[in-house]
């Protein structure tokens, strides 16, 4: 704190004559004061720096270089200056060297030849199947359908060893053809069988009085011939049509009626 001396004087000071002032004195509260607050000479000796000068603006260095594009046909002219960019309203426009339009055209070539062998190939298989049709639809000699007799039946049962007769009379019982698999298999059966001879077989030949057609040569061939024309046919689907054919061979020709006249 700031002491001053006082002002007040005792009588022997102002008998003397005039009060002489004593000069103030003053002192700082402390040493930190100084320390923190700048002298005003200190103030007065900093020098101004001058001021800077603006940085210069960045480089910008140029953009890398493109890399060279990769030439597929090193042979083929390059094609950059017939090259185009579709735009987003455009159709895209596809650029082919002089060796793509060489393969496109190798290729065009190629698959003419190849429709031309399918044609020829179907024209030979048509030859083939029509001539191969033509001998299956002859009989051999010494065939004749219907069998009317048992010893026809055996007769024609020893030549149907032979595979090669076998074949034929499947082609010619093939050709009779049919609607679906029983319409098929009973104009068959009509076919081969004739009325009088039908009556005597049944499917396994049971009482002693008919014989078994299912230990016949005939009744696999008979299969067959259907099979030719409805390769998914089974055997489930059409022994059942012969064994009904053969169970009501007496009720055909008026033999139903015969029976209920009796």
């Amino acid at each position: 704190m700031a002491e001053t001396t006082s002002d007040l004087q005792t009588d022997e000071e102002t008998s003397h004559g005039k009060r002489k002032r004593r000069p103030t004195f003053r002192y700082l509260e402390s040493d930190t004061d100084s320390d923190s607050t700048p002298s005003k000479r200190h103030r007065d000796s900093v020098i101004p720096q001058p001021p800077q000068a603006p940085l210069p603006p960045p480089t910008l260095l140029p953009p890398p270089a493109p890399l060279p594009r990769r030439n597929l046909f090193p042979d083929s002219p390059s094609t950059s200056r017939n090259q185009t960019f579709p735009t987003p309203h455009s159709k895209r426009v596809f650029c082919y060297s002089a060796v793509d339009e060489k393969m496109l055209q190798l290729l065009e070539e190629i698959r003419d030849q190849n429709r031309t062998s399918q044609r020829l190939l179907t024209l030979i298989l048509r030859k083939i199947s029509s001539s191969s049709s033509e001998n299956m639809d002859v009989l051999p000699d010494g065939i004749k359908f219907p069998l009317e007799t048992p010893q026809e039946l055996t007769a024609l049962e020893e030549k149907l060893e032979d595979q090669t007769v076998k074949d034929k009379v499947c082609g010619h019982l093939s050709s009779i053809g049919g609607t679906n698999i029983p319409d098929a298999v009973r104009r068959i059966m009509k076919y081969v069988l004739g009325h009088a001879l039908s009556t005597m077989y049944n499917w396994v030949g049971k009482g002693g009085k008919k014989a078994a057609f299912s230990s016949l040569f005939i009744k696999d061939v008979m299969i067959r011939a259907v099979r030719k024309n409805m390769p998914a046919a089974t055997n489930a689907e059409l022994e059942p049509v012969m064994k009904d054919w053969l169970r009501y061979a007496k009720d055909r020709q008026g033999g139903r009626n015969e029976r209920r006249i009796k």
